[in-house]
């Protein structure tokens, strides 16, 4: 094992931000997490059914074992279930999120942000500076 510098206890936001702080000021870091969080796994729905599919997990160890050789299927467990909108369908091209200014529903502020996930999250800030814009 090599010599570190900090080490860091827990992955979530905090965590995340002091270790990449103390790596850009030239300190090497370990970062270290209880659990690790595999997924998401994307399935299509015409129902609010918020249980997960079990008939999905086989296809899921699978996936994962690509990547991870050694996991212990019997330590895998569903972590959480939800419902996002989509704007294209099954077999569709992928549309982009949509964003609503207040000229939409004439009312002055209100912007509404749809579907936005990964890419629109490395544009949050740009997509900020936009709504800013929008709600003047």
């Amino acid at each position: 094992m090599t010599d570190i510098d900090c080490l860091v206890i827990g992955a979530g936001v905090i965590g995340l931000a002091c270790a990449a702080q103390m790596a850009r000021q030239g300190n090497s870091v370990m970062l270290v997490e209880q659990q690790c969080r595999i997924g998401p796994d994307v399935a299509w729905t015409q129902s609010l059914d918020y249980r997960v599919d079990k008939s999905l997990c086989e296809g899921f160890f699978y996936a994962i074992k690509r990547y991870f050789p050694s996991i212990d299927k019997k330590k895998l467990f569903p972590g959480y279930s939800g419902i996002r909108p989509k704007f294209s369908a099954p077999g569709q091209p992928a549309a982009d999120f949509m964003i609503q200014g207040p000229e939409v529903y004439g009312l002055p502020g209100l912007v509404n942000l749809y579907g936005i996930e990964s890419p629109g999250l490395t544009a949050s800030l740009a997509i900020a500076q936009h709504v800013s814009r929008l709600s003047d």
